[in-house]
């Protein structure tokens, strides 16, 4: 009978202690969530981390320093993020650049010509507004797995 009653209690003890240190890792875990990982604002050029709003910059330059200590995989999204980003700044720039003029010298050039230049440039520019579109998308996906690395080196 002491021995059912020794084990019961002992039984007893080990089941109210545990949900004590689940506790205290549940409360640890979301701190250190709190305080490391970054939201994104919508298409806007900011990011959050610890309450406080940083800026991504025109590449991706301003979160540079967030992916120091994170996996290969999430670098290598930041970079093709960074190449997307790129592309479109490009194609946007070269699509609006060829509608404008083509539109300028509407009235000195063929018609043709100016149906040529503007699809050209519309096609640049839809292109282009793709890709940002994809870039963005990458951007994501390499916070997403930043804020994985984080939590998982707890």
């Amino acid at each position: 009978m002491k021995k059912q009653i020794l084990l019961c209690s002992a039984a007893y003890l080990m089941a109210a202690t545990l949900p004590a240190s689940a506790q205290a890792t549940d409360t640890t875990l979301r701190s250190k969530y709190e305080c490391e990982a970054i939201m994104l604002e919508g298409n806007k050029n900011h990011y959050s981390k610890n309450k406080e709003w940083n800026k991504i910059g025109i590449f991706g330059n301003g979160l540079e320093k967030e992916f120091v200590n994170v996996s290969p995989e999430s670098k290598e999204e930041l970079k093709v993020y960074r190449k997307h980003k790129k592309r479109s700044a490009i194609l946007l720039a070269a699509g609006t650049t060829v509608m404008v003029t083509a539109a300028f010298f509407a009235p000195v050039i063929v018609v043709p010509v100016l149906l040529t230049g503007g699809a050209t440039g519309l096609t640049s520019y839809y292109i282009g507004a793709f890709e940002m579109n994809k870039s963005r998308r990458h951007l994501q996906k390499a916070v997403w797995l930043r804020n994985r690395d984080v939590i998982a080196k707890l």
